[in-house]
């Protein structure tokens, strides 16, 4: 845990100068706020998090200085706050397709109890810590990889996931939503990390914000596995149909011209966007 923490440190430290370092980890974040202009309403996702505040990917621009309320999903919890926009990365660091579509802010929060606070550190260290550790702290040999690639589901795939990590809103048979983040995508499916299991064949209805819009996809559940980490299960999906709004999923079903314009997104988006 160690480890961890001094990564932390190290990488967060010589950028803001911040005192208190932050957990490296993607959470589901969503933002909303009243402006002159009208009012602003999306979901993005975390850079990294502590009790103090987060770095926030967002997919709109949002005003410097000015009040926001945030949900912030920590599994199945939802902790709802005002907060403070602080700055934002300047944009010579975003890839150039990306400029004006996908935004970084620091925001700080405002007036959080003793108890949100405490919220926020038990799951950093019960669900960020371990997912972090289980993804870096358990590498395979060269051989072992080559030799799991050759025989399971990745010899067989037709198209290339990228890494991208982007807010997902997953909807079951009318149960309560889902929201998560993508662990990869591509045009024919994506996977991301649940704290509940699903089952296996199950059809999913699923939002995938992006900086160019919102995917809506139904998919069914080819793999779920527990990752060895408390309340975490790794969940792949392979999409099925496309629809046009979320308001016509169960009216409207598209073909080839939404999974194109993904397949176009996907083809100039590099891994690593978050």
């Amino acid at each position: 845990m160690g480890f961890c923490l001094v990564c932390n440190r190290t990488r967060n430290q010589p950028h803001f100068k911040r005192k208190d370092f932050r957990f490296i980890g993607t959470v589901p974040v969503r933002y909303s706020l009243e402006g002159d202009s009208g009012s602003v309403s999306n979901i993005g996702i975390s850079k990294d998090i502590n009790e103090q505040g987060i770095s926030l990917v967002a997919f709109n621009p949002l005003p410097i200085d000015k009040k926001i309320l945030l949900s912030i999903y920590l599994n199945e919890r939802i902790l709802q706050c005002k907060a403070t926009v602080l700055y934002t990365v300047h944009t010579q660091y975003l890839p150039h397709h990306l400029h004006g579509k996908m935004f970084v802010y620091g925001i700080k929060f405002d007036g959080l109890t003793r108890h949100e606070m405490d919220l926020i550190s038990t799951y950093c260290f019960n669900t960020i810590v371990p997912r972090f550790l289980y993804k870096f702290g358990e590498r395979s040999s060269v051989f072992l990889k080559m030799f799991f690639k050759f025989y399971n589901h990745e010899r067989f795939r037709m198209h290339v996931r990228r890494k991208i990590t982007l807010p997902l809103v997953v909807q079951d048979n009318g149960k309560p939503s889902l929201t998560a983040v993508t662990n990869d995508i591509s045009i024919s499916g994506l996977s991301f990390t649940s704290y509940v299991p699903l089952e296996l064949g199950t059809t999913l209805v699923m939002k995938v914000f992006t900086p160019f819009g919102v995917l809506v996809a139904e998919g069914e559940i080819k793999q779920m596995r527990a990752i060895g980490v408390a309340d975490s299960y790794f969940i792949g999906v392979k999409f099925t149909q496309f629809f046009d709004q979320p308001e016509d999923v169960f009216l409207q079903r598209i073909g080839r011209s939404h999974q194109e314009n993904l397949g176009r997104w996907l083809k100039i988006t590099q891994d690593g966007m978050n």
